[in-house]
């Protein structure tokens, strides 16, 4: 067993871990959704033996290369998190919009991902009508001050998680709010059976997880389980990070890399 600890910088990348790399285990790799970055798993990393590599997408508090914000851009950087690592398969655990960043690694990089954990997230995409959620991003745009005062999802979450959600939100540049956003737009509805991988999904115990939302992923990843948790927001990470730091390193011990 070797103990790799490093600070790199990739091009877009930027990333810190201590990760406990063997043949047969994975390492975990965390992303962070919408407007924040890796201080939203920072509480559940702190909680692990092996803390992972939490990654920091493109354009969120650095500036990106041509074309790094994109679907493909944030796939290209998980991969590049992983060659780091020396790492030959992953546990990937998203939080929010870091589902779709997850999920477009899947199909780009198949092969290296032992399981999935996503946290208060989906592979749906976040709308129906394209030209009406385009519009809704340049809603974002012109009211991003106001946003970032009031961040959305706080209503059920902790004073701690409070403040760490505004750091991050104020931290994130108009450009980044928007670009992150119109990156969803190709996005089409993924094919029934998509996902075979081991999915867990951690999620609060809410209206907006209806039976119609959890039917949908049920098809997208049809061996998919579900964690539903009371008392918390969408701001699960810094809620719970107990809670989820005992799934990661479940999953991680669950499920080891397969032999080559």
């Amino acid at each position: 067993m070797m103990v790799r600890c490093f600070i790199a910088a990739l091009s877009a990348l930027a990333l810190s871990a201590c990760a406990t790399a063997t043949p047969e285990r994975p390492a975990s790799i965390f992303i962070h959704g919408w407007a924040s970055d890796a201080r939203v798993w920072a509480p559940t990393r702190d909680r692990l033996s092996a803390p992972g590599i939490a990654v920091t997408l493109p354009g969120q508090g650095q500036p990106a290369a041509p074309g790094m914000v994109s679907l493909q851009g944030f796939a290209d950087t998980i991969e590049a998190a992983r060659l780091a690592a020396q790492a030959q398969c992953i546990v990937l655990v998203a939080h929010s919009n870091g589902a779709y960043a997850a999920f477009e690694y899947l199909h780009r990089y198949p092969g290296h991902t032992a399981a999935l954990i996503i946290v208060e997230g989906t592979f749906v995409p976040p709308f129906e009508d394209r030209a009406a959620f385009a519009d809704q991003v340049a809603q974002v745009g012109a009211t991003w001050p106001s946003i970032q005062q009031n961040p959305f999802g706080l209503e059920s979450a902790r004073p701690e998680t409070a403040t760490i959600v505004r750091q991050m939100f104020a931290a994130t540049l108009q450009d980044t709010a928007t670009q992150s956003l119109e990156a969803l737009l190709p996005m089409t509805r993924p094919a029934p059976a998509s996902v075979r991988e081991p999915v867990l999904f951690i999620l609060a115990q809410s209206p907006f997880w209806s039976e119609e939302r959890l039917s949908a992923l049920r098809q997208i990843a049809p061996q998919a389980r579900f964690s539903l948790n009371a008392g918390v927001s969408h701001w699960l990470p810094l809620d719970a990070p107990q809670a989820v730091a005992d799934a990661v390193q479940h999953e991680v011990s669950t499920h080891p890399c397969p032999e080559r």
